[in-house]
C-alpha cells in the first residue's frame, strides 16, 4: 500500500518502531550527536528477530535489510521496511537458526533534512573505509569541481553549468563525466559527494550493529535500498562481489542473472566506487559469507538528478533552507529520489516484495 510512504524521516521512524513491536522484533535506539529539525534526537533504529546473541552463540543465518544510507532515498526503503513487517511475515517461516535485522535509516541526519549526504557534507557510502585504506584521489574531478559546487545559484550559472557539462560530454564522453561527477572525492568538504577524511559517527555505529548481530553468522544477505539511477520504477540488483565471484552468482541466483549488476562493469548504471557501506560491512565480519547488494530503483534522468544534487550542495554551503528558493530545492531533492507518482510507489513495494522474498528463500531454505 502507497500508505506506507508517510511525511518526513520521524513519521516514517514512528511506523517502523510501531509495526516492529507488533511482530516481537526487539527495537534497538543508537542516538547521533547531530539533531534534526527543530533540535529533534535522530537514531538509527534497528529491529532484531531471532535467537538470542550471546557470547557463544546466536543465529547462523541472517537477513538484513536497510535504508537511507542516501537520506533523500530513505523513504522508499523506509516503507519496503514498513510493508515487510505488516504484510510479508504474514507468508514466511523463520526457521531456528535463522535471524531479521531491520536498520532504519544508515544516514538518519540526511532522511531529517532531505540531503543526501550527513550533517558533516559527507555521503557515508564513500566514507566506509578502513583506517590505513589511501582515500582515493580524484584528479577529474578536481577538473569539475567548481561548476558542480557554484557559489552563486540562479537560473544563469545553471544554464552556464548545462553547457559546460554538455561541452565536457562531448569531449569526454558520458562515462567520463558520470565518473567525474559521482565517483566520490576526498578534497572538497564542500563538494559534492565527499567521502570524508575520517569515518563519520553514523559508520561507526554500523560497524557495532552489524558486528553484534552477525559475530556468530555463518551466512548473511545484506540488501540495502537505494533510488535515483536506473530506468524509472525498474531495479538493478547492485552487487558488491565482481562477476563470477560466489557471492554474485548466489544473487544470480536468487534474483535472476538479468537483474543482478556489478558497478564496475559496462552494463550497469552506476559508476563504481569506494567506501560503501555494505562492502565494508562485509569485510569487517570475514567470518561471514555475506552477499551484499544495493538494491537500485530508478527514478528520473542523470541530468535532473545531478542538477538536484548542485543546487541542494549550494543551499547546504551557502542558502536559506528557508526561503522560497531553499524550499523549492529541498522539494526537488525529494521528488527526485522519492517521486510521489503513486505507480513509482506502488511499483517500489513490488520490487521490495520480490527482491526479500528471493533472497529470504534462497537463505533459509
Amino acid at each position: 500500500m502507497v500508505a506506507y510512504f508517510q511525511p518526513d524521516y520521524y513519521a516514517f521512524r514512528d511506523q517502523f518502531r510501531e509495526l516492529a513491536t507488533q511482530r516481537g522484533f526487539t527495537l534497538e535506539a543508537h542516538m547521533l550527536d547531530a539533531k534534526g529539525p527543530g533540535g529533534r534526537d535522530l537514531t538509527i533504529d534497528t529491529a532484531y528477530l531471532g535467537p538470542a546473541i550471546t557470547h557463544t552463540s546466536g543465529p547462523a543465518r541472517v537477513l538484513a535489510v536497510s535504508c537511507g544510507t542516501h537520506g533523500t532515498e530513505g523513504p522508499s526503503g523506509s516503507a519496503v521496511q514498513a510493508q515487510f513487517l505488516n504484510d510479508m511475515l504474514d507468508d514466511q517461516s523463520l526457521p531456528e537458526d535463522g535471524a531479521v535485522l531491520l536498520v532504519h535509516a544508515h544516514n538518519p541526519y540526511g532522511f531529517a533534512w532531505v540531503r543526501r549526504q550527513n550533517e558533516d557534507n559527507v555521503d557515508i557510502n564513500r566514507n566506509f573505509l578502513a583506517p590505513d585504506d589511501p582515500r582515493p584521489t580524484s584528479p577529474n574531478y578536481r577538473d569539475v569541481h567548481d561548476i558542480l559546487n557554484p557559489t552563486v545559484l540562479s537560473d544563469e550559472t545553471t544554464a552556464l553549468f548545462i553547457e559546460q557539462a554538455w561541452a565536457l560530454v562531448e569531449k569526454h564522453g558520458m562515462p567520463w563525466v558520470q565518473q567525474a561527477f559521482t565517483e566520490g572525492q576526498y578534497e572538497f568538504p564542500f563538494g559534492v559527494y565527499y567521502g570524508g577524511k575520517d569515518r563519520v559517527q553514523s559508520n561507526r555505529l554500523l560497524s557495532r550493529i552489524y558486528g553484534d548481530v552477525l559475530r556468530h553468522a555463518k551466512e548473511a544477505v545484506l540488501i540495502d535500498m537505494h533510488t535515483g539511477a536506473g530506468d524509472y520504477a525498474t531495479y538493478e540488483a547492485l552487487s558488491r562481489h565482481e562477476v563470477g565471484a560466489p557471492g554474485y552468482i548466489w544473487l544470480c541466483d536468487a534474483l535472476g542473472e538479468e537483474n543482478v549488476k556489478y558497478p564496475a562493469g559496462e552494463a550497469s548504471v552506476m559508476t563504481p566506487t569506494q567506501g560503501n557501506v555494505t562492502a565494508g560491512i562485509a569485510r569487517e565480519n570475514p567470518h561471514t559469507d555475506i552477499r551484499a547488494f544495493s538494491c537500485e530503483i530508478g527514478t528520473f534522468e542523470g541530468a535532473r538528478m545531478i542538477l538536484a544534487e548542485r543546487a541542494e550542495g549550494w543551499l547546504w554551503a551557502h542558502g536559506d533552507r528557508d526561503s522560497e528558493q531553499g524550499r523549492a530545492i529541498v522539494a526537488e531533492v525529494g521528488e527526485c529520489s522519492n517521486p510521489a507518482d503513486p505507480e513509482w510507489r506502488e511499483k517500489v513495494l513490488d520490487i521490495g516484495d520480490e527482491v526479500i522474498t528471493a533472497c529470504w528463500k534462497k537463505l533459509f531454505a
